[in-house]
């Protein structure tokens, strides 16, 4: 018996969409090239009243979700519903991981990680960091409409049809202003796509006026100067830069930007790249006294002293951190696993 998928695609009817008619996407097409809501709904496997259905309905097909941050305060998530949620899957895979990022673009890319930005700036003298504030939340419909016109070459009806499915409204069940929502699978490629449009131009032209090296790991911009300049130098640099993503429509979070010095441990998305990327000191400390007190004390004694939700949790931190690990230094994996 053929496998279907339930989509709850709105007004008071659901649609089943079977496995067997969706048709397999081929990764070695360069892009989709729908024109209408017909040929968009056939590329994503769906019907065109589903897809309809999720278009005139997509304000309330979102619930808020608001989780601690490390820093303090919350982060609201909105999660789409398991209708919405498939659409978006297939969008990810027909149209926004086809797209060719660039060498400087690190997050949300397959095979490009962390490391592979901290890469390009170990070992220059001066590290400039700069984060946008609300990335994702400062990023509107219109502009993901553009992006994809402008990057994924399509029409401006399917622009806006994907726009629509990509965005949430600021609060759900209400129609007004629509943003790239934190907690959609499409979120971080459709933000590193507007981002590649709209701030990547402005801040690799300051990096080729200056000869920096520009990365960004989704709203974590990098430069390194690759010869020691000084202070008052270095002032006016930085304060290009902020007027350069002001410029593009994003804000900088003031509170972190960072200018760091050989004389000080760089650090650019948890490793320090003073002479190549590394995991800080104090990181290795921290997991292997975590692991060796799993092996003496037992894991469930050491998740409830250091506030992890349960052994299991912990124990699964410790591997996910011997395979980082592993993969920024090898040689100091040893140890870290209990």
């Amino acid at each position: 018996m053929p496998r279907t998928w339930w989509c709850p695609l709105i007004h008071s009817s659901a649609a089943r969409i079977d496995a067997l008619e969706r048709p397999d996407i081929d990764p070695t097409l360069e892009y989709l090239q729908p024109v209408d809501a017909t040929t968009l709904a056939s590329a994503l496997g769906m019907t065109e009243q589903g897809l309809w259905g999720l278009v005139h309905t997509v304000h309330k097909q979102y619930h808020c979700v608001d989780i601690p941050k490390k820093s303090g305060g919350t982060r609201r998530l909105h999660l789409p519903t398991p209708g919405l949620a498939w659409a978006q899957t297939r969008i990810l895979d027909a149209f926004l991981n086809r797209v060719h990022y660039p060498e400087h673009v690190t997050a949300y890319v397959r095979g490009r990680s962390t490391l592979d930005a901290a890469q390009k700036h170990a070992g220059h003298p001066i590290l400039i960091v700069v984060d946008l504030k609300d990335f994702f939340l400062s990023t509107p419909r219109l502009w993901v409409r553009t992006a994809i016109e402008t990057e994924l070459k399509q029409t401006h009806r399917v622009a806006s049809l994907l726009a629509t499915l990509t965005t949430a409204p600021t609060e759900p069940g209400v129609r007004g202003r629509f943003i790239v929502p934190q907690g959609a699978a499409t979120s971080g490629a459709v933000a590193n796509l507007v981002a590649m449009g709209r701030l990547d131009p402005q801040m690799l032209e300051i990096a080729a006026r200056h000869d920096l090296v520009y990365s960004r790991y989704a709203d974590d911009l990098a430069f390194s100067v690759k010869t020691e300049i000084g202070h008052a130098a270095t002032g006016e640099l930085v304060r290009e830069i902020l007027q350069g993503v002001r410029a593009s429509g994003y804000l900088p979070n003031y509170d972190k930007v960072r200018v760091q010095r050989t004389n000080t441990q760089q650090r650019l998305l948890g490793l320090c790249v003073n002479a190549h990327p590394n995991l800080p000191c104090r990181t290795y400390r921290t997991v292997r006294a975590l692991a060796h007190s799993v092996r003496v004390r037992g894991a469930d004694y050491t998740a409830a002293r250091y506030g992890y939700a349960s052994a299991e949790a912990l124990e699964a931190y410790l591997r996910g951190m011997a395979a980082y690990t592993h993969h920024v230094a090898p040689g100091k994996v040893r140890g870290v696993v209990p």
